[in-house]
């Protein structure tokens, strides 16, 4: 049986265009997954720098306000002693003189401690943020090479499954979960 000519180049053209469209859709696809792929790898990278020059700056905070609250502390014991050692009214003198004279503000003297407990808290809570979007970064690339379609185009591109690692614990929890 003969085909005319005309059944042929519709059924060439609508083979080139589902090749076409197929080939531009792989490419799309590819290309997507490539890139989503690269994105988190280095989003997960500027994550970990961010937390190391994060803590570092929050440490060098921390010092500042600690040698300052002790500076504060040392002026304000000095003080007290200057104010009491000046009264002569015998025993229970400092009773005596928080009731009849001026009070000393030891809201003014905590204040530091209070401050410095604050600031070290928010770090924490910001540490806690950064490794929470680091495992989330980790989850979601594994997620993508380990699913469908990306298991098809990893097993071409190989790439490495994202190892979360833990920015800063403490010892203790190191001790306890084998880290």
């Amino acid at each position: 049986m003969k085909f005319p000519i005309q059944l042929k180049i519709i059924i060439a053209l609508i083979v080139v265009l589902f090749v076409y469209s197929f080939s531009k859709m792989l490419y799309v696809n590819v290309t997507t997954f490539y890139n989503t792929e690269k994105s988190y790898q280095l989003n997960y990278a500027q994550l970990e720098q961010n937390q190391i020059t994060t803590f570092d700056n929050n440490f060098l905070i921390f010092e500042e306000k600690y040698g300052i609250a002790d500076i504060n502390k040392e002026t304000f014991v000095k003080v007290t002693e200057i104010i009491m050692s000046s009264r002569k009214d015998g025993q229970n003198v400092a009773w005596k003189w928080m009731h009849e004279n001026q009070q000393i503000d030891y809201n003014e003297f905590t204040k530091f401690y209070t401050d410095l407990s604050n600031f070290t808290a928010e770090r924490y809570k910001e540490n806690n943020s950064i490794e929470r979007q680091k495992q989330e970064i980790a989850k979601m690339h594994n997620f993508l090479i380990s699913t469908f379609p990306g298991i098809i185009y990893n097993y071409f591109f190989k790439f490495e499954k994202l190892q979360y690692k833990e920015g800063f614990i403490s010892n203790e929890t190191k001790a306890l979960f084998g880290k």
